[in-house]
């Protein structure tokens, strides 16, 4: 259960092992100790000591083999560390008690552990291990009467039997335990819920930008041989205009074709790079910096937008999706402040690209911030804008795994903080104008 759970997260669950281990340890070094301050028999120290080394060795080698590794070891080899550990418990109880060793139900630590971590049949394996040697301890233990002493353990003057104590801790340790294990299970299908309900999310905006950029691309090319023999009449109609020296006419079919290159303006934006391949453009060594890029699509307004940081190492392919990503935040934020200067702040920390631009305009209050990222949703005058820009941004940095917030308050402007991982861009998404 928990392989799958953790590699949700990436996490080797064999790690789980090793800190079980590293504690058993502990454990028998612990009974070592108290071993030699109550005990005189030889045989509880040399099967303390022994637990403690042998498992001390065996668990840096699993630490050297797979604790230092992103994947996790096999089921096999878990299942025999497990064995290995139930073998050298059985000698312990062996040699200091026997079946009659209260410690025997740590037992079933084993066996939850490999219940937990196991994904395959080896977990019975240990299961089967724990039965073997368990009915082993009726015929070859050690006679030992260490645990029909009594001892004075809380100096009230009553003694209590030191098998009655050994139980309490034994049950104590194996409660301990299974409770460990069982929150981190719980903990890892909550991470594993959380996990699942981003991923719907993520696949519901997905899916609501597929089909509207399959919309946007059938009312282009539907809209797109109309378009064309308006352009041109209007185009032979203004001729005849200048023939006739009808300056009325001519203005009316100069607006016609100016109305109609702004129709097909917001169908290439609502249908431009729908299906572009990030990554697919050749990395050139000299690949034009974000700022340029971005300066370069902006034109006459580029002179109102600073640009602090700079990118590092970007290749054309990762300049080109970016530039569409920040240029829907640019021209909000240059039509929010008129002729205000607009700041874009750049950095690359940690394997994260981090974007915010900030402008100085009028701000949003919260119900109109809280609708913002919503589609067709503007605050633009009437043919100024679909309302389509910062909902594709959403749509697309969420389905890179990245994240778009946006923050204001009315009269201190606005500022979108654009986060995308990396590696994210050198995978498909679709562009965003």
């Amino acid at each position: 259960m928990l392989r799958e759970l953790s590699s949700i997260e990436g996490t080797p669950t064999t790690h789980w092992l090793v800190g079980f281990r590293w504690a058993v340890t502990a454990c028998y070094a612990i009974a070592f100790v108290v071993a030699c301050a109550v005990s005189a028999h030889h045989t509880a120290l040399i099967a303390t000591a022994l637990g403690a080394v042998a498992t001390g060795l065996t668990n840096r080698f699993l630490h050297q083999r797979a604790g230092g590794r992103a994947t996790d070891a096999s089921d096999r080899f878990v299942a025999a560390a497990l064995v290995l550990d139930v073998s050298l418990l059985a000698i312990g109880l062996a040699m200091t008690g026997g079946a009659s060793n209260p410690f025997a139900i740590l037992l079933i630590v084993h066996i939850v552990l490999a219940g937990l971590i196991s994904r395959s049949a080896w977990s019975w394996t240990v299961v089967i291990a724990v039965a073997a040697v368990y009915g082993s301890l009726f015929f070859i233990s050690a006679d030992m009467h260490l645990w029909h002493q009594t001892i004075d353990l809380f100096t009230t003057g009553q003694p209590v039997q030191l098998h009655l104590v050994g139980m309490w801790v034994a049950t104590t340790i194996a409660a301990v335990a299974i409770t460990a294990f069982t929150r981190q299970v719980l903990h890892a299908l909550e991470r594993h819920r959380s996990f699942l309900r981003d991923t719907e999310r993520r696949l519901e905006r997905t899916t609501h930008l597929a089909s509207l950029t399959t919309l946007a691309a059938g009312a282009a090319h539907e809209l797109g041989s109309p378009l064309t023999s308006v352009a041109v009449l209007a185009r032979e109609l203004e001729r005849e205009a200048e023939e006739q020296s009808a300056s009325s006419l001519r203005e009316d079919a100069a607006t016609i074709r100016d109305e109609v290159d702004r129709c097909r303006e917001i169908l290439d934006r609502m249908s431009a790079g729908v299906g572009i391949q990030l990554g697919g453009i050749d990395a050139r060594p000299c690949a034009p910096s974000l700022l340029d890029s971005v300066n370069e699509r902006l034109e006459t307004r580029a002179s109102r937008v600073t640009w602090q940081g700079r990118l590092e190492d970007l290749t054309a392919a990762e300049v080109a999706q970016l530039t569409e990503l920040v240029l829907p935040l640019v021209g909000n934020a240059l039509d929010a402040c008129d002729r205000g200067p607009v700041n874009i702040s750049v950095s690359d920390v940690s394997d994260e690209l981090s974007i915010e631009v900030q402008d100085h305009g009028a701000g949003m209050n919260q119900e109109v911030l809280s609708r913002s990222v919503e589609p067709f949703f503007t605050t633009k005058a009437p043919g100024h804008g679909m309302g389509l820009g910062l909902h594709l941004v959403r749509v697309v940095s969420d389905a890179m795994g990245g994240q778009l917030t946006l923050s204001s308050l009315p009269g201190d402007g606005t500022k979108a903080r654009l986060i995308l991982p990396r590696g994210s861009l050198a995978v498909q998404a679709g562009a965003v104008s």
